[in-house]
């Protein structure tokens, strides 16, 4: 049946805990529009508002510790329950587990999925049953700490004089009400003595009384002890003659379990300061060094050697850093160390196997397509190398008229040693010269050499006689005659007349219309013998031509050519007589002497920044590594620090900052290589640099050794870049903690022998030095006990008294 207007419902939660929310629709009234008031229950929950419980929470909980314990472990049950039929989370502030003494108040809360929450609060108490202190009976002693905790036990001894009845030993107990102390039997002290004691070899004893001759009161106590350089092995313990008249424990002179054992190391005598030695071959280098040496401290009986290497001998293979140990052992197995560094500076750089040779190629298009055989390198020693080049698979298209320089590097990663091969592959264009050039003299008799207006006119007439004798007409290859100088002597000089190379072959040359034109317009005359001319006129004089290189020839043939045809050219003028002065100077006689023309090989003219080849007659540009020189009109190697990459040009390229060239001609940026920085060198002051060696530093930049610091001196490290480096190191008697200065005097019985040393020997056995600073072992001597002790107080009152004060 529907509800009725007017009607209200009551809506409830039916677990219990749980409340409506929100808790306004607890109550529904049925409206006259058909709808319940206030509204729909859409959205309305039940919600848990009940708190968790505990099923038991403790009071209060005690925990003991065992016996001989000070901790033990606590432990709770808690039993948390939930309306919601859930187990609530537990926290609580405290952790359980071992735990020392003391009360602590513990907190649990258990909360539930919806945040409820019940504490259960309880107390813990960690309790260590303890005894009070023990009440010693009259004239005894603890021996040792007496804890007072259940289950300590306390050692009981008498005082000197007594010895011990009863227990020695007393017990802290609990019978689980309450503590006490147990023993067997009530321990007293009773008066008594002790046999004296009998010693081991080398024990001595103290007081030395306790070795007799008389017994010894009870309670004395005797020290067991080792003279200087021997220790005490076993129980060490003092020896206390017990209240029983016996001794706390027995030895006597077979006793194993007390000794004194040698434990003083041999003395070093010499010890070789560290090394530094240059690897340059595969197999490593060779190290020598003289083998240090040791002596026994006690009784000088022989030593056992061992190294490290174990093979280790002078001299000795090495290829890194290494230290080589001698260990010195006595009879004790006592051992003493001698380490001395070798510093082993690998200057090995990767093998060139093979690299391709220098090679000119040409063509007659702008670019070439050129491949190489790469070049192979090999690393002696296995370490990897990083091979890298300009022109990477072996081929590159090279443009034409350079020379272009193929590098591949080879570097060590190891140590950045770096090999090179570097070749330069030449793609060539012909280039023609402009001219060519037949040095040549002719000789005149006179009756005088005139004056030097006299011998400016021969020369004017000598060059009019050449241009008037129809050579333009018939030197179709703008033939010219330059440099003509004059000069005269004595006649009776000796003349040498070279032939040309064409006529050295003998092979015969047509000078075609040269000759024809010459014997038409010039009939033959003949010269007259001179008779008492007694001076001789040389004119020197230069002629040049066009070299012109003929379909199929070579440019050598051509220039042998012209040089023929420029000789048949002179020697026509000669015999036709073109070239006789005898009237052309005023009143001045010079006749030629037909038989006196002289030549040299024909030379080639090249513009700069050509140079000429006169063995194949070319004109070549300065090659990669040069430039031209305008003064010297020759090609130069560039200087060191420059470098030039590409052919016929002036100047050469400064290296970048930093860097500089092996030797002069480089012919790359990659030939620029890192400047050495201070603290390194190198043979060349260039990478791959060196650190300075220990002892040494570099102040300055490029250096290619190092400057050795003054004597007394050294650095603590390689690689040092200024003499405030070299620091003076301690002499022998001295020492300090880095074998620097400041340094102190080796103390009283003990000495040094070796320089940067950080400590000193001790004297050995039972002897001293009777100075600071003490240089050798052989100043180490033997004193009585008495007057040890005079001088040491002696020694000690010298320091107090001030150095300006002198004591009688």
């Amino acid at each position: 049946m529907a509800p009725l207007f007017g009607q209200s419902c009551v809506v409830s939660c039916t677990q219990q805990g749980y409340q409506l929310d929100p808790p306004n629709f607890s109550v529904l009234s049925c409206q006259g529009n058909g709808q319940w008031a206030p509204g729909e229950l859409k959205g309305t929950t039940c919600k848990d508002i009940q708190r968790p419980s505990f099923s038991t929470c403790p009071p209060y909980l005690t925990f003991n510790p065992s016996p001989g314990e000070i901790m033990v472990n606590i432990s709770w049950t808690l039993t948390p329950e939930d309306n919601s039929g859930d187990e609530p989370t537990v926290t609580c502030n405290k952790e359980q587990g071992l735990t020392g003494e003391g009360d602590f108040e513990v907190r649990c809360t258990a909360t539930d999925a919806t945040g409820n929450s019940k504490t259960c609060t309880f107390d813990v108490a960690v309790q260590v049953h303890r005894c009070r202190s023990y009440l010693l009976p009259s004239f005894a002693q603890f021996a040792g700490v007496c804890d007072t905790i259940w289950g300590a036990e306390c050692n009981i001894t008498c005082n000197p004089g007594y010895h011990l009845t009863g227990s020695s030993t007393v017990t802290c107990d609990f019978d689980g009400t309450t503590t006490s102390w147990t023993a067997q039997t009530t321990p007293r002290c009773e008066a008594t003595q002790c046999d004296p004691l009998e010693l081991p070899e080398h024990v001595n004893i103290n007081p030395s009384l306790c070795a007799g001759p008389d017994d010894v009161s009870v309670g004395t106590m005797c020290t067991p002890y080792c003279p200087t350089g021997r220790d005490l092995q076993g129980d060490g313990s003092s020896i206390v003659c017990g209240s029983d008249g016996q001794w706390n424990r027995f030895i006597n002179g077979s006793s194993e379990d007390l000794a004194c054992l040698d434990i003083t190391a041999p003395i070093l005598t010499s010890c070789p300061p560290p090394i530094t030695v240059t690897r340059t071959e595969a197999w490593g280098v060779q190290v020598w060094f003289t083998p240090p040496t040791a002596t026994d401290s006690l009784d000088g009986s022989s030593l056992i050697v061992t190294t490290s290497p174990s093979d280790l001998t002078s001299p000795y293979n090495l290829t890194q850093d290494t230290t080589f140990i001698y260990t010195f052992s006595d009879n004790a197995s006592n051992p003493v160390n001698c380490s001395f560094p070798i510093y082993v500076q690998d200057e090995l750089s990767p093998v060139l196997v093979s690299c391709p040779n220098n090679t000119e190629v040409s063509t007659s298009q702008q670019e070439k397509e050129v491949t190489w055989d790469p070049p192979e390198f090999l690393e002696p020693t296995g370490d990897p190398l990083d091979i890298s080049c300009n022109y990477d698979n072996g081929m590159a298209t090279l443009a034409v008229d350079k020379d272009h320089l193929i590098e591949c590097r080879a570097t060590n990663q190891d140590n950045s040693k770096t090999t090179t091969c570097s070749f330069i592959i030449s793609v060539k264009e012909s280039h023609s010269a402009d001219n060519l050039n037949l040095p040549s003299k002719l000789f005149y008799f006179s009756d005088s050499c005139g004056t030097n207006e006299t011998q400016l006119a021969i020369a004017t007439a000598f060059l009019n006689a050449f241009n008037s004798s129809g050579f333009h007409e018939i030197c179709t290859e703008e033939c010219t005659v330059n440099n003509v100088q004059v000069t005269c002597g004595p006649s009776g000089r000796r003349r040498r007349k070279r032939r040309s190379r064409r006529r050295q072959m003998d092979t015969p040359v047509d000078l075609g219309i040269w000759e024809e034109h010459l014997y038409l317009q010039h009939p033959f005359f003949k010269i007259h013998k001179r008779s008492a001319l007694n001076f001789e006129i040389v004119i020197g004089f230069s002629l040049e031509t066009n070299l012109i290189v003929g379909e199929g020839q070579t440019d050598f043939d051509a220039a042998l050519d012209a040089e023929d045809k420029m000789i048949g050219l002179v020697e026509t003028l000669i015999e036709d007589g073109q070239l006789d002065l005898s009237s052309s100077v005023d009143g001045f006689t010079a006749v030629l002497d037909e038989s006196s023309f002289n030549y040299e090989y024909v030379e080639l003219v090249c513009v700069p920044p050509y140079t000429a080849n006169n063995d194949v007659y070319r004109c070549v540009p300065c090659g990669s590594g040069f430039y031209y020189g305008n003064e010297t009109q020759e090609c130069i190697q560039c200087e060191i620090g420059t470098y030039q990459d590409t052919h016929g040009q002036f100047s050469c390229h400064q290296c970048p900052e930093g860097q500089s060239t092996i030797a002069v001609g480089s012919e790359n940026v990659t030939q620029c290589i890192d400047i050495c920085q201070p603290g390194y060198s190198s043979f060349t002051g260039l990478a791959p640099c060196n650190h300075c060696p220990i002892g040494t530093y570099q102040e300055e930049f490029f250096a290619t050794e190092c400057t050795s610091c003054p004597v007394g001196t050294t650095t603590v490290n390689k690689g040092s870049t200024s003499s405030l480096e070299c620091i003076e190191f301690c002499a022998a008697g001295e020492y300090s903690p880095s074998g620097f200065v400041p340094c102190m005097a080796c103390p009283l019985g003990t000495y040094q022998s070796g320089i940067q040393r950080s400590a000193c020997h001790q004297c050995p056995g039972e002897t001293t030095t009777l100075q600071k600073g003490s240089t050798d072992a052989s100043m180490c001597i033997l004193m009585n006990v008495r007057a040890s002790h005079a001088y040491m107080m002696q020694a000690a009152l010298m320091e107090l008294i001030p150095s300006h004060v002198s004591v009688d």
